[in-house]
């Protein structure tokens, strides 16, 4: 029922929901609620990204589709996005991070990413249109050189890299064309490698 009494009980997802009066009638206002939700909320959040530190380590992957998804949330006034990095091919989501459209977020999801996996592990990349994964690639796979005769060191991004963009240009919400960007590497060896997974 959606009242007993005086008392108006808020319909909600969280275990804590049949507890949660939405008055001050109990004599708790709805604001401590509110918090303890919180609360448990985060605790579940530490634990769950614990657990997935233990598990997913010298991870191989094959294939990593990155996307991102508007989240019908806010934050401080900002949008938030969540951001997915996935197996292709197992559908394992390996990273998963909410927060908003930016080059830290990228940065943060590359990073997580390379943390799990195996060393010498260079999976193929795709992803939707966004430039800020090719910044975010190109900075975590590669390697600090030095040519002989120069004083100063160089960022030489890893040759093993393959990453392409499947950008869908729509126009009026409908689905005009597909594209496919080659953003760093050789379109054949992108083709052949995706080729050799079925």
């Amino acid at each position: 029922p959606a009242s007993r009494g005086a008392r108006h009980w808020c319909v909600s997802p969280s275990p804590m929901s049949r507890f949660h009066p939405s008055s001050t009638a109990c004599g708790t206002p709805s604001g401590v609620w509110c918090e303890l939700e919180a609360r448990a909320a985060r605790a579940k959040s530490l634990h769950a990204e614990k657990l997935h530190e233990e598990f997913f380590q010298e991870m191989v992957f094959a294939h990593i589709q990155l996307d991102e998804l508007w989240a019908d949330v806010r934050q401080a006034s900002q949008e938030v996005w969540l951001w997915v990095a996935m197996e292709a091919n197992s559908k394992v989501i390996a990273v998963v991070k909410l927060g908003p459209r930016t080059l830290d977020m990228a940065m943060g999801v590359v990073h997580s990413l390379c943390y799990m996996m195996a060393a010498g592990c260079m999976p193929v990349f795709s992803s939707d249109g966004l430039r800020l994964y090719f910044y975010a690639l190109t900075a975590h796979f590669g390697e600090w050189v030095r040519e002989e005769g120069d004083k100063r060191s160089i960022w030489r991004v890893s040759c093993e890299l393959l990453y392409g963009q499947v950008k869908k240009i729509q126009r009026r919400r409908r689905l005009v064309r597909v594209e496919h960007n080659m953003m760093w590497g050789e379109m054949e060896k992108l083709k052949e490698r995706l080729r050799g997974m079925g």
